[in-house]
């Protein structure tokens, strides 16, 4: 990405706050780079996205303080560890550089380079690529939403926020997700059961906690990570094994009578489409 390989181009302004061309031997070109502490913002980044990003999703993304950390490194000369870390949070110098990207994808190179003052060059094929990107970049000039803006949100919210909320305990909630869960008709003793390969809603490792729920009466319960079975002592007193559910190893098992068949073998409801329920 230096100047030499066609991608960049300088400027004759020698103001301070002005870009002046790539070191002859660049500090990421040493590889002096502080790799690890880089990974570690990525990942933090990772977790909790730039909004801009989340405007369109985009198959592997590349995060901005990854490349960030790549245009502070560009701009300093081998032997600069030490002013890496002041270049990244302060600023990076690309006043007055052009930078061209052939292949943008989801954006991140031109508009963090973009971010650094460069004027940007992006080139993809794939005409949602280009459209996401151009939306990205204009984004910053388009200022605070306007009033209409924010009536149409209301509105819309106001619709739609009435149909995600559900009653606990005589106090209303707004809901985030919706679970679904096929009904099968037991082929033997031609009871209905649900079809769960498990009973667990999510889980943290980091901080070793997990929600699971009951097999019998759907109550939810967070548990730590390490728990294997849960007791409905909330509700309905039945013992759940976590990760026993009806469906194990592409076999559908049923609760009341033991009869397994093969999840695709839909008999005796074959001639009908799958049925569905809404259990949380």
């Amino acid at each position: 990405m230096r100047a030499d390989r066609a991608c960049l181009a300088r400027t004759t302004d020698t103001s301070e706050d002005t870009f002046r061309g790539f070191p002859r031997r660049t500090l990421l070109e040493t590889g002096d780079v502080p790799i690890e502490q880089l990974a570690l913002l990525a990942l933090r980044e990772g977790q909790h996205t730039n909004p801009l990003y989340r405007v369109h999703r985009w198959f592997a993304r590349r995060l901005g303080s990854q490349f960030r950390g790549v245009l502070a490194a560009l701009t300093l000369p081998e032997g600069a560890e030490a002013a890496f870390w002041n270049r990244y949070f302060e600023r990076v110098l690309l006043d007055g550089a052009v930078v061209f990207d052939p292949f943008t994808g989801g954006g991140t190179a031109v508009v963090e380079a973009s971010r650094c003052g460069a004027q940007v060059i992006g080139f993809d094929i794939d005409p949602v690529a280009a459209l996401i990107v151009r939306f990205e970049l204009a984004a910053a000039a388009r200022g605070e939403l306007t009033d209409a803006t924010r009536k149409l949100c209301e509105d819309i919210s106001a619709r739609v926020l009435p149909l995600h909320a559900t009653w606990v305990a005589g106090e209303e909630h707004q809901v985030l997700h919706h679970f679904w869960v096929e009904l099968r008709t037991c082929g033997s003793c031609q009871q209905e059961f649900d079809v769960h390969p498990h009973y667990r809603l999510a889980y943290d490792k980091k901080k070793e906690r997990q929600w699971v729920f009951c097999r019998k009466c759907y109550e939810v319960q967070e548990l730590a990570l390490r728990r294997k079975e849960l007791r409905c002592e909330v509700a309905c007193g039945t013992r759940t094994r976590i990760d026993a559910g009806t469906l194990q190893g592409g076999k559908v098992s049923c609760p009341h009578c033991r009869f397994t068949s093969k999840l695709s073998s839909r008999w005796p409801e074959a001639d009908s489409p799958p049925r569905w329920r809404l259990c949380l």
